[in-house]
């Protein structure tokens, strides 16, 4: 498949990097050097690990990896045994050291050549691939590879959908999620890259965004759906709102009371974007007052198939045709709306949680013989566990409950974020089967009322 041109950046200010702004040329300069460390250690077209919390880092390394056709394995979190895992895929790695893996640094390498030498000329990655793993921070890692070319195929389509009537340039992005997923990767990254946006750090709380907000004229936000709904509950933003130009939001779904009520705070909509790693963006929406249908980016076209769900045919996928786990309800506009997921994975705080892989590894634990997680019904949706004890292990009184949950929770911490814990525990001699055999949701909520 044949890739769209994008054009690097060649002047301005593109980075607010450890409090200093850098420009394109000093990034371009970077990002040739550690070109040069690449060719040094003969990974092009190799498999590199590429971690870095840091953006600007981050950007640098990716570009280099990609001019070289490298094919670039992003872990999704810093969590020790995600990195081991993917480490026996990588003949390399860069960035952030987080474990003492057998494999050769690109930090570590040397290069003679001056860095102001010319080199082989820059230019935006067109080959090579981008590995990402959807559940590596909540579960079993698992591939998703992406080529360059629909990774830039995207981005162009995004600069056509939201920036097409005027340039973006002026426009700074600031931004709560991370470049090492495919949402931060496209919106807080290579958009702004190619349109010579300045990309600011990662902000966690909206305290640390306001006070960046009193230096920048005009803002893009880029947002995770729990940010924005807490960030309404008490919205410090509200005296900066002349300056946001646009404000993401993709991940997990934002409820509409939250989408209302920040529209309200900030007299700009919450620009919804519906996707997955798999499938790149779909769709978008933005709810000012009521309720929205979804609106196919350009040149995607939808449909429904057995059981209601969503099938769509993207210009971003090899696929003539790709079956989600979504159903939906198709207007005669070509819109659509959700109905709600077929399978088993879970969005908590914007992360996808594979329930399955959780499970699985909760029952290597030698306290454990069995277990299921659900959701409980109600707004909040919030994550439930029951754990069938091993014999000898079910707890008698709620000290020995709070002692075995944080054993249990110190387990998961070697393969999960804390953030996808089970919010409550709930510890039984068996799991309730039926005659049939089979969990009910119905049975195991009944041990929360």
């Amino acid at each position: 498949m044949t890739s769209v041109d994008l054009s690097l950046p060649v002047e301005g200010p593109l980075f607010f990097n450890n409090e200093l702004a850098v420009d394109a040329q000093t990034w371009r300069q970077d990002v040739a050097q550690y070109r040069r460390k690449i060719q040094a250690m003969r990974l092009c077209h190799q498999s590199v690990l590429l971690f870095s919390e840091n953006a600007y880092d981050f950007s640098v390394r990716l570009f280099a990896l990609g001019m070289e056709g490298s094919n670039i394995i992003l872990p999704p979190n810093n969590q020790p045994d995600t990195h081991h895992e993917l480490a026996q895929l990588a003949s390399a790695y860069c960035g952030d050291k987080i474990i003492d893996a057998q494999l050769p640094s690109v930090e570590d390498s040397t290069v003679t050549e001056p860095k102001a030498s010319k080199g082989t000329p820059l230019h935006w990655p067109h080959t090579g691939k981008l590995i990402f793993f959807t559940s590596g921070s909540t579960g079993a890692a698992k591939p998703i590879v992406k080529h360059w070319w629909q990774v830039n195929r995207e981005v162009h389509n995004l600069i056509a959908t939201f920036f097409s009537d005027s340039s973006p340039a002026p426009a700074s992005v600031v931004s709560t999620v991370s470049h090492q997923h495919v949402y931060g990767l496209l919106f807080k990254l290579l958009l702004p890259l190619a349109t010579s946006m300045t990309i600011y750090p990662q902000y966690l709380y909206p305290e640390d965004m306001a006070k960046a907000l009193v230096h920048i004229e005009k803002a893009i936000i880029v947002a995770s759906p729990a940010f924005l709904t807490r960030l309404v509950q008490d919205n410090v933003l509200i005296p900066y709102k002349a300056r946001l130009q646009r404000i993401f939001s993709s991940g997990a779904p934002l409820p509409n009371e939250a989408a209302t009520l920040l529209y309200q705070q900030l007299s700009v909509p919450a620009t919804q974007v519906y996707g997955s790693t798999e499938t790149g963006g779909i769709a978008w929406r933005e709810i000012t007052h009521a309720e929205a249908s979804w609106r196919p980016f350009a040149g995607i076209e939808v449909t429904l198939g057995e059981n209601s769900t969503l099938r769509i045919r993207s210009p971003y996928l090899a696929e003539e045709w790709t079956t989600l786990a979504d159903r939906a309800a198709v207007t005669q506009t070509g819109t659509f709306d959700l109905l709600g997921r077929t399978d088993r994975i879970a969005k908590v705080e914007d992360k996808r949680l594979d329930m399955e892989d959780m499970e699985a590894y909760l029952r290597h634990h030698p306290a454990v013989e069995n277990c299921r997680l659900l959701q409980l019904s109600g707004a909040k949706r919030s994550l439930v566990i029951v754990v069938a004890a091993q014999p000898g292990c079910l707890p008698a009184s709620p000290a020995n409950k709070r002692r075995l949950v944080a054993q249990l929770k110190q387990y998961l911490a070697n393969r999960f974020e804390p953030v996808c814990f089970p919010r409550k525990w709930r510890f039984v001699h068996a799991l309730p089967y039926n005659t049939q055999g089979k969990l009910t949701h119905k049975s195991l909520e009944a041990l929360f009322v």
